[in-house]
């Protein structure tokens, strides 16, 4: 009987390989045990907890006002969580919805759908478990969906 033994670094590749598709196992064969973690990570679903939290947190770097995320789980089965944030103009909530769509794509989370225009002062972007409504601050305050969806918890607010 052969007893083999590997050294980390050789089992951190067969563990890379494993993980990631050849193709990304190439780019990121020459780079550091960081590089390859990073993809593993980008490649692992986020769950809608975390999908919620990284579009809050998005969206407060780009200036969003007034984000709301409310946890829906208990009051209804179609989502876990609404984020509702309000946007200046027309052209804000068109970028919002624009560079929030690219920055989860590169996460692994889908848009499934998107629904209204920012002329109209409310889009909506599905992305499955989690769905966020960027709003004109009149087109909210029509609306009060936070009023609407009472029962639900509050887990955010970023004023």
């Amino acid at each position: 009987m052969t007893v083999y033994s590997a050294t980390p670094i050789l089992v951190q590749r067969i563990q890379a390989e494993e993980l990631v598709e050849s193709s990304q196992f190439e780019a990121a064969r020459s780079h550091s045990c960081d590089v390859r973690t990073s993809i593993y990570r980008r490649k692992r679903r986020l769950d809608s907890t975390e999908v919620g939290q990284l579009i809050v947190e998005f969206a407060s770097d780009k200036l969003a006002e007034d984000i709301v995320m409310l946890d829906l789980r208990r009051v209804t089965s179609f989502a876990d969580y609404f984020v509702i944030m309000s946007a200046d103009s027309s052209r804000q909530i068109e970028a919002l919805e624009e560079d929030l769509t690219k920055a989860l794509k590169e996460s692994n989370v889908p848009r499934h759908r998107r629904e209204g225009t920012a002329a109209s002062g409310w889009v909506l972007v599905d992305f499955s478990d989690v769905i966020v409504h960027i709003f004109s601050p009149e087109e909210r305050e029509f609306y009060d969906l936070e009023r609407l969806w009472s029962g639900a918890s509050q887990v955010v607010r970023v004023l």
